[in-house]
């Protein structure tokens, strides 16, 4: 519960009483089962089917290492992901 900062109706001064939700344990009890229950009841998506590799070798993936991370100046949200240097010569893990 948390301390109200509202001033009472008569003379203004803080009436000391505490207002908000204040849950019980069993009602956090109550609540933590029923969540429980529902992700027990969720069905998994099915296992999708394999691909062919002639698809895989398709595909361009490339996996490193970030090196750093940096801020971009006038945004708030931004950052610059500098990888580690690449491969020489484009090599390829199989």
């Amino acid at each position: 519960m948390f301390r109200a900062g509202a001033r009472a109706a008569a003379g203004g001064a803080d009436s000391g009483r505490t207002t908000g939700i204040a849950a019980s344990n069993s009602d956090i009890l109550a609540a933590t089962i029923s969540r429980a229950e529902e992700i027990r009841s969720m069905t998994p998506a099915p296992v999708k089917p394999m691909i062919e590799r002639s698809l895989i070798d398709q595909i361009d993936v490339r996996v490193g290492t970030i090196e750093t991370v940096s801020s971009i100046e006038g945004s708030q949200r931004l950052v610059r992901l500098d990888p580690q240097s690449p491969v020489p010569n484009g090599t390829r893990a199989a």
